[in-house]
């Protein structure tokens, strides 16, 4: 970990000089909403023993988050971040990025997924959903293959959209439990840059807050936007709405000059911050077999 922080820091210094650019709003508006990234768990027994938090905050480590699960660290395999917001020339190198906290300032918070050592631990992991760590509210689920929102009662949730681009999950909670009690919310996210796409999703505790948020929560203003709130489509109706706009008012227009002299220029980044790690590192690996001898 040192000797990799501090080949992180030879990676900043060649990479800097582009710290203040950030991923502008029309770059995060993308198609499809994945949460998570990395790769799929494989092994069922594995996943079935594996619970994913949601909304875990920035600062927070895996210390942190097995004393928030409380659950004893002996009965816990592994803690594993994800979707933490490194600033995009880190992409290619994230566990860098986040050990040197580059972060991209679009968000304050990731994800963590916690590998218990018994699956009947799970359900009193369960337990701490909804619960508050430094202010955010902490999303408890079970992992599965996808771990994607769909997986919620779609009868008892609803898609919220025309969100401010800074509101929190916390912001949206808060705003939805004048209707009644909420089990969840999520903001969908890019993947790599973890900018809010400007819609989301929030899962009231009983169906029958339904029709009341969608008459009550439809045109409710939240940070100076009224907010879009109608019931959550299936999957093959998300697809048939979606052609249906399409075909209605045509494909959005994207800024495809801009987009490509930033990724050019972040590709450029990329490959110097990969060089002078590589340097960095093979320095630290001569310096290693010197003092064994």
């Amino acid at each position: 970990q040192a000797a990799l922080a501090a080949a992180a820091k030879a990676a900043k210094a060649a990479a800097s000089g582009s710290g203040k650019d950030e991923v502008k709003e029309e770059e995060a508006v993308a198609a499809v909403p994945v949460e998570e990234e990395g790769k799929k768990e494989d092994d069922p027994e594995k996943l079935a023993r594996t619970v994913f938090l949601g909304n875990v905050p920035l600062a927070k480590d895996e210390k942190d988050v097995i004393r928030f699960m409380q659950i004893e660290k002996k009965n816990i395999d592994s803690v594993r971040f994800r979707s933490v917001p490194v600033h995009p020339k880190w992409q290619n190198m994230r566990k860098a990025g986040s050990i040197l906290g580059e972060f991209s300032g679009t968000r304050d918070a990731k994800n963590a997924y916690v590998v218990l050592k018994n699956k009947d631990l799970v359900e009193t992991a369960l337990k701490r959903n909804g619960e508050s760590m430094d202010g955010h509210i902490i999303r408890v689920d079970r992992a599965t293959p996808a771990n994607q929102f769909s997986k919620f009662d779609r009868k008892r949730t609803v898609f919220v959209g025309n969100l401010a681009m800074d509101l929190k999950e916390e912001e949206l909670k808060t705003a939805c439990e004048q209707v009644g009690p909420v089990k969840a919310v999520r903001i969908v996210r890019d993947k790599a840059t973890s900018i809010s796409k400007g819609f989301g999703f929030v899962l009231f505790e009983d169906r029958m807050h339904v029709p009341k948020a969608i008459q009550t929560l439809n045109g409710k203003e939240v940070k100076s936007r009224e907010m879009r709130v109608t019931k959550a489509l299936a999957e093959e109706e998300a697809k048939d709405a979606d052609k249906e706009r399409i075909q209605k008012f045509g494909k959005p227009e994207k800024k495809k000059e801009h987009h490509q002299i930033k990724t050019l220029r972040l590709r450029k980044e990329r490959k110097m911050a990969k060089r002078a790690l590589n340097r960095a590192s093979a320095k630290a690996k001569a310096g290693q077999r010197v003092l064994g001898k």
